[in-house]
């Protein structure tokens, strides 16, 4: 039976004889806690009673007969604090250091209490040290300025109590107390703080069966329900572990940050939060600040998190967000973890101290010097690299991998959370390249990022070598393994480096002066997320018709290795090879008047050049082309506390892994953001096995209220549904940028309907509306309001062009067809173009085509046909023109278009004539040329008299002429003879 076991064993006898004195001590106080034992026959440890009289001389033996002296004090008034002794179960049981003279703490109340004692008397106060475990500042050290400290000297597994008597003067820091576990409270100035140092959560504290026993926690609230309230009128029962309720009747301020003041404005908010959680979190792994689970075993509701929100509207402060149920805001740090080195500066150091004690440093991360300079040079070009990374070339030298290869079998690397978190592992590395040894850094190129240094090498054979290393990580059967060269370095690219955040990509090893091997680390396992990021292939070639005049350069592109140059519209061009040396130079602000043709900017021209060679260029921004990298030695934080000191603190010290970093003393240190972030405001995931359930919705979105109203073409119109890409366009390569752009919906896995409307919008509305700003100023921009996949790829696609309204629908299978039905017709209205180009069979085939009033053009490519009449009277404004069968060689300069000016005219099947209309009235000449728009030399004729004279007279008139547009008619030298002229082309 331990000590405290038997205390209470004591207390639980002595509550039957002297029930009122154990309350008082029990229940105002708490339980004493022994902490020197002696028994009566023994006398030992009773120095302290001489000069006072023994436990014989109170007239007693403890406990007595039927214990009837349990519990009955005894002080020693020599010692300074006073020392109480308690009768116990074996005698005098308990010695308690702290004992004052009546002062406030637990009272008695003069009948069953410590009245008999000259010390305290009856009804009297007295104030212990370590009642109950618990440590009262206010009776340790100088109890003034010292007391926390004093009593947390040593309090493993106790408990610090700052109580409202104890004065404000000492204010202590988490860093105060090294005892561990530990918890200090705090209750001065209204208020009660809480602090845990290294709680832990198991036997034999109660366990409710829902968390193990290994989980830590501060403070637990657990609660059981298992009866109902004995008397209940209300319509709901309301259940919880713990209830906040907080009413805010003060007034309060939300003026936000209005523009247009000075400093001296008055700006800010009132801000109230009943439960507020803040965590600040330096360690690896899962954060989770607030986590809820809720099983349900019963139906009825189930919600984990339920918010009700009510309120009365009102925005009208600058930064006012109105009323929402839940706002999620997911923000990337907008800095890094910037400081100097200030001891332990070696080159290779895996401990070095900075000045930041509370910055962002933060474990995972990856460090590098950023006073030494790195190695620069371009990308020109990726492959396939060692693995699943990427190789890239470059144009500068660096250092070849001494070796590498591929691990034989896997290595399973245990985790070890204490430092220095690694452990010794033997393993063998199938060489592909040179030998391990142990003076290198090497490089794991596999699930995880890791750099290490072998602890042993043996010699390779058949192959095959043996090494040891002390790792952190496990690592796959196959994983390369690099040593030296590169190693150990981070590339970095300045083209996408903005307001100042870094981004470094693991360089694992080097396999020539010219290639890295490179590695992108995510979800345990490396990629090439390279090969999208860096834009290498971006050579333009222009034909030699370049030149200027005064600032403006002018060329037309014959060659580019770019996906869409014009996309890069506004984009600077570093231009090499004119014979004008002028031309070679940043030529700014690209502009394209087509696909090949465009113009940019020197400001330093005049005059005008011109090229008589055909020069080159690439993408270039006003200080680096997108393909500049530097290469700088990196190495992953371990640790940011400085174990040495009890306890732990962040004191700007960061233990690292293995590197080559030069460091020096004063030298700058960077922490970058990891590349590979995820960032996601809101995850919905609905797991639901019943396939008979009434309702499943993955994300439910509803309005109500007479408030519920907006439309109109704007895309920050009221809407159910809101999507903002808040990037300037100038980020994304369609307008100068670097970047891609997002998607808007991502919708992968099987679906029924695509997007499901109840009913359809507004009259005269549009399903899908496309808005557009700068866009259609673009000649070139062009997009895809629709395109579908097939088996052979895209198949089917609709294009349109902002710019000139043009709008085209593709067939780009190479069987499939496009077919056009209507019941009743298909109507083109306005002045419809219709192209039917294809070869083959494919034609507009059966019903009616219905124009409204306005011009016909069409374009008939054989063996294609349009294999239906047309009948339209056509508009004065229309020119003259002909319909030819272009595969029969004809050209005209109409360009194979027929317009028809003013008249009825038929489109026919090609294989028949097409009747070309037109009339005379005869002069007093013996012959008149007749306009006849169409014809031809070897086209055919015929004249119908109109009035009597002309009957009389058609025996001696005739056709004497054929040639392009017009005919000669031989007459009698009669005037006014009136004809009609019908003719066709063949």
């Amino acid at each position: 039976m331990s000590l405290s076991q038997k205390v209470t064993s004591s207390m639980r006898s002595i509550s039957k004889r002297f029930p009122a004195l154990i309350l008082s001590f029990i229940v105002l106080t708490g339980l004493v806690t022994a902490q020197q034992r002696s028994n009566l026959s023994s006398q030992v440890n009773w120095q302290k009673l001489t000069g006072n009289g023994t436990p014989a001389s109170r007239g007693f033996v403890c406990p007595g007969t039927n214990n009837v002296y349990l519990g009955l004090p005894y002080t020693d008034t020599s010692t300074t604090p006073n020392t109480l002794y308690m009768c116990g179960l074996d005698g005098w049981v308990v010695r308690v250091d702290g004992m004052d003279a009546p002062q406030s703490g637990a009272s008695s109340d003069g009948v069953a209490g410590p009245s008999d004692h000259r010390n305290i008397p009856a009804n009297a106060s007295v104030t212990m040290q370590t009642p109950g475990g618990i440590r009262y500042a206010s009776q340790y050290g100088n109890r003034t300025n010292n007391g926390i400290s004093s009593a947390a000297a040593g309090a493993d597994n106790q408990t610090v109590v700052a109580d409202a008597s104890y004065p404000p003067t000492e204010v202590p820091t988490p860093y105060s107390f090294s005892a561990s576990p530990f918890h200090y409270r705090d209750m001065r100035n209204g208020v009660q703080v809480d602090y845990f140092h290294n709680p832990t959560f198991g036997s034999p504290l109660l366990n409710m069966n829902v968390y193990p026993a290994s989980v830590s926690g501060g403070q637990h609230y657990d609660c059981l329900f298992d009866k109902p309230p004995t008397t209940w009128t209300g319509h709901n029962i309301l259940g919880g572990c713990a209830h906040t309720t907080q009413i805010d009747n003060m007034p309060g301020w939300s003026i936000g940050n209005p523009s247009g003041f000075d400093s001296g404005a008055g700006s800010g908010w009132s801000t109230f939060i009943p439960t507020e959680l803040v965590h600040y979190t330096r360690t690896s792994g899962i954060t989770e600040t607030l986590a809820i689970v809720q099983q349900k075993y019963s139906t009825g509701d189930n919600a984990p998190l339920y918010v009700y929100t009510n309120g009365e509207g009102g925005t009208v402060s600058a930064s006012d967000e109105g009323t929402e149920g839940i706002a999620s805001n997911v923000t990337e740090d907008s800095s890094e973890f910037t400081s100097t080195c200030s001891s332990g500066c070696t080159s290779g150091s895996i401990s070095i101290k900075t000045p930041a004690s509370n910055g962002a440093q933060g474990q995972g991360r990856y460090l590098y010097d950023s006073t030494q300079r790195p190695a620069t040079g371009h990308v020109t070009s990726i492959a396939n690299g060692l693995g699943s990374g990427s190789a890239l070339t470059l144009d500068s030298a660096v250092s070849v991998s001494n070796a590498w290869g591929t691990l034989a079998a896997a290595v399973n690397t245990p985790v070890q959370p204490q430092p220095p978190f690694t452990t010794t592992e033997t393993f063998n590395v199938n060489v592909a390249r040179g030998a391990f040894d142990t003076t290198h850094l090497a490089c794991f190129a596999g699930n995880f990022h890791e750099q290490a240094i072998p602890i042993a090498a043996g010699t390779p054979s058949g192959g095959v070598q043996s090494v040891t290393f002390s790792l952190r990580r496990p690592h796959a059967s196959g994983t390369y393994i690099f040593q030296g060269g590169a190693c150990g370095s981070g590339i970095e690219f300045p083209a996408f480096t903005h307001n100042g955040l870094h981004y470094l990509f693991d360089v694992v090893g080097s396999t020539d002066a010219h290639t890295l091997q490179t590695v992108a680390f995510a979800y345990g396992k490396s990629n090439a997320r390279l090969n999208y990021l860096v834009p290498v292939t971006q050579t333009m070639t222009f034909s030699n018709s370049m030149s200027s005049s005064g600032s403006t350069v002018s060329f037309n592109l014959t060659a580019t290795t770019l996906h869409r140059p014009d996309n890069h519209a506004g984009e600077a061009l570093a231009i090499s090879g004119a014979s004008d040396p002028a031309l070679n130079t940043i030529c700014t602000n690209m502009q394209w008047t087509s696909q090949t043709a465009g113009t940019c900017t020197v400001s330093s021209l005049s005059g005008t050049h011109k090229t008589t060679t055909s020069p080159a260029a690439t993408l270039a921004t006003s200080t680096e082309a997108q393909n500049t990298y530097n290469l700088y030695p990196i190495a992953e934080v371990l640790d940011v506390q400085n174990e040495a000191l009890s306890p732990p603190q962040v004191d700007g010290t960061l233990a690292l892994e293995p590197n080559r970093i030069a460091f020096a003393t004063g030298d700058a240190v960077r922490e970058t953001h990891h590349y590979s972030g995820n960032f996601v405001p809101g995850v919905f995931r609905n797991d639901v096995k019943n396939p008979y359930l009434t309702l499943m919705k993955g994300l439910n979105v509803s309005v109500q209220g007479y408030g519920a109203q907006g439309g109109g073409g704007s895309a920050t119109t009221n809407s159910l549904v809101s999507l903002f890409n808040l990037n300037p366009d100038n980020y994304y390569i369609n307008s100068g940028g670097a970047l891609t752009p997002p998607n808007a919906i991502n919708v992968s896995g099987a679906y029924s309907l695509g997007i499901n409307f109840g009913q359809g919008p507004r009259s005269d509305e549009p399903l899908i509306n496309v808005q557009s700003d700068s866009q259609p100023e673009n000649p070139n921009y062009n997009y895809y309001p629709m395109a579908l996949n097939g088996k052979s790829g895209l198949v089917f696609q609709m294009n349109y062009q902002p710019n000139s309204g043009h709008f085209a629908i593709n067939s780009l299978g190479s069987t499939g067809t496009l077919q056009l039905y209507g019941q009743a017709g298909i109507t083109f209205a306005g002045a419809p173009i219709i192209s039917a180009i294809d070869a083959g069979t494919n034609a507009i085939t059966g019903g009616q085509m219905n124009l409204a009033s306005g011009s016909f053009h069409a374009q008939v490519k054989a063996p294609a046909r349009i294999a239906a009449t047309y009948a339209e009277t056509l508009p004065a404004t229309g020119s003259s023109g002909q319909l030819v069968d272009i595969a029969n060689g004809a050209t005209t300069a109409a360009g194979h278009v027929a317009m028809f000016s003013n008249t009825t005219a038929r489109l026919q099947d090609s294989g028949k004539a097409l009747p070309l209309a037109a009339s005379l009235s005869t002069t007093a000449a013996t012959t008149d040329n007749v306009t006849v728009t169409g014809m031809t030399a070897s086209g055919h004729c015929s004249l119908t008299p109109t009035n009597a004279t002309a009957a009389m007279n058609l025996s001696k008139t005739y056709i004497s002429a054929k040639s392009t547009d017009q005919i000669i008619v031989m007459h009698p030298a009669i005037a006014s003879l009136t004809y009609d002229v019908l003719c066709t082309a063949y």
